[in-house]
């Protein structure tokens, strides 16, 4: 039995082992190769939109530091903000570039700066629309000095972005030379005369009163006829004669420096030391006194029995009736009248008065803002006159007559006849529209 048992067990396994063998293993699988996921899709950035272009044509900012700070200072702060490029323009004589592009109905010109003397003749020949709209959106209150030229009817054209008058300046080495009992900062030009020739007779002539032809005689000789109750412009009237003979006297005991005739502005002359008094426009005198404030005394205009006589002016901006980026051009005349901006256009740019009441009341010590709040005290109190250049049919020929009267007192040792006033008189009016 048990012999039976163990073969039994025998039989068993090798049954199995031939089970075994017969049975094929399927071969193992090969690892299926991984899923490639396609790449995602780049997503397509977003689109950039192309700035705008904004194109300002503006008399203002003439002299080239001036375009500089404001390319550089100004401009950027806006084109940024924004997404505009802006090109200034800066040129003499828009009236034309204006004329034509009306005519022409290719108005490339969006925004126009224009100074307050030419602003009723733009208004007049619809170069420019009305900003009432953007005007009652700002949150500031403009100085209402300028609103005869700014406005026509119940329409706001320009909005005055700046204003400017006459002071004068002195280096501190002149103070000596004061007339007993005169106050630099309340003097008559009975006492500005005197000063300049005690000047001359001690260490020669040493007044700045610039004569480049064509550029600022009829302004500084204006201001003065006004202080002697003159209007403006005239050249043979009482107060215009007492004016003439003022500035006589000093050509007469040489105290104005004849280089003066080569001089668009005091600039050079006062800051070399060759010239040490000065009545002149507010931002070359801001630009003189800036560069040294305690080598310099400024103050308001010289008084005449009328007061305190200045040529006053201001510039506005206005948008073009032909505009096609009207929105970009809204945008950028809120930008520019924000008081911030206001403030720093004028302190940047030699220290012209802005004409926001706003800014005015922000003014402190700092150099531009003396010159402004000098120059704010002569435009609220002083005896002051716009230009009214669009009565004539060329202010370039009535600044000539001037230069032509001032030349011939010049060439008599001071002395003019009346008969050549009334003659100069006449032709100043033969210029009129």
């Amino acid at each position: 039995m048990k012999k039976f048992l163990v073969m039994l067990l025998v039989l068993s396994l090798v049954m199995a082992s031939f089970v075994g063998c017969a049975k094929k293993e399927e071969p193992a699988k090969a690892d299926q190769p991984a899923k490639v996921e396609e790449p995602a899709k780049a997503e397509e950035p977003a689109k950039v939109e192309e700035p705008k272009t904004l194109k300002i044509t503006s008399g203002l900012w003439s002299r080239p530091e001036e375009q500089q700070f404001i390319r550089e200072e100004i401009l950027p702060g806006f084109e940024n903000e924004f997404n505009v490029k802006v090109e200034l323009e800066v040129i003499d004589n828009i009236e034309k570039v204006m004329e034509a592009q009306k005519a022409s109905d290719k108005w490339t010109t969006d925004v126009v700066m224009t100074h307050s003397g030419k602003m009723p003749l733009y208004i007049e020949n619809a170069y420019v629309q009305p900003l009432n709209d953007i005007k009652d959106s700002l949150d500031i209150h403009f100085m209402d000095a300028f609103e005869s030229a700014t406005t026509e009817g119940n329409n706001s054209y320009y909005l005055p972005i700046s204003a400017d008058v006459y002071l004068l300046i002195a280096n501190k080495k002149a103070l000596p030379y004061l007339p007993e009992g005169a106050d630099v900062t309340k003097l008559t030009w009975d006492q500005y005369k005197d000063w300049s020739i005690n000047m001359a007779k001690e260490v020669g002539p040493k007044v700045s009163f610039p004569l480049m032809p064509v550029k600022a005689t009829v302004y500084q000789m204006g201001g003065l006829g006004l202080s002697y109750g003159s209007e403006f412009p005239m050249i043979n009237s009482d107060g215009m004669v007492d004016a003439w003979n003022v500035v006589g006297e000093m050509v007469k005991n040489n105290a104005i420096l004849e280089t003066s005739f080569n001089y668009g502005d005091p600039i050079e002359q006062m800051k070399s030391g060759e010239a040490w008094l000065s009545f002149y426009h507010m931002v070359p005198v801001g630009d003189i006194y800036s560069s040294a404030p305690a080598k310099y005394v400024v103050a308001a205009a010289p008084a005449g029995p009328n007061g305190n006589g200045s040529i006053a002016g201001a510039w506005g901006v206005g948008i073009t009736a032909g505009t096609k980026n009207k929105e970009v051009a809204d945008e950028f005349i809120k930008y520019l009248t924000r008081p911030e901006v206001l403030y720093q256009v004028a302190a940047g740019t030699g220290g012209f008065i802005p004409p926001v009441d706003e800014v005015i009341a922000q003014l402190g010590e700092e150099p531009k803002d003396v010159i402004m709040k000098k120059g704010l005290d002569t435009l609220q109190n002083g005896v002051v006159s716009g230009v009214p250049g669009s009565d004539y049919t060329d202010w370039g020929a009535v600044k000539s007559v001037y230069d032509t009267v001032f030349k011939t007192m010049w060439d008599n040792n001071g002395s003019l006849d009346q008969s050549f006033l009334d003659e100069q008189q006449k032709a100043l009016e033969a210029l009129e529209k």
